[in-house]
């Protein structure tokens, strides 16, 4: 489940983590294998709890894996609203590769329980 950023702008912040994370220089791409699930939409790459703040990204190739985490430490500091921040590198993009669209992912449906099937 996602929780709001209460403090922060509430639904917002989920959209400014999402949008300052794309911002950072190394960052090609919010990863669709996770979601923030709003009342319509939902938001790729970013997952919010009572405790923390996952950002599931993928990375240009050639940009230092810590060096991204440790700017999104310092840009996201003043939205996570005392949350811990994990960041997940989901895949790099290579020269000449183009990373995949946010809604390149099988179902925007939130997860319903454990093993994969139909609901009907």
């Amino acid at each position: 489940m996602t929780a709001s950023l209460d403090e922060h702008g509430g639904i917002a912040a989920v959209d400014m983590i999402r949008a300052l994370a794309l911002g950072c220089p190394g960052v090609a791409a919010m990863s669709p294998t996770a979601r923030s699930y709003l009342p319509g939409r939902t938001v790729a790459g970013v997952t919010v709890d009572e405790h923390r703040v996952d950002v599931h990204l993928i990375a240009r190739y050639g940009t230092p894996l810590p060096g991204i985490t440790e700017r999104l430490e310092v840009l996201l500091l003043p939205v996570t609203a005392g949350r811990s921040l994990h960041v997940h590198f989901q895949d790099i993009v290579l020269p000449g590769e183009t990373a995949p669209a946010e809604d390149d992912q099988p179902s925007a449906a939130p997860p319903t329980g454990a093993g994969a099937g139909a609901d009907g």
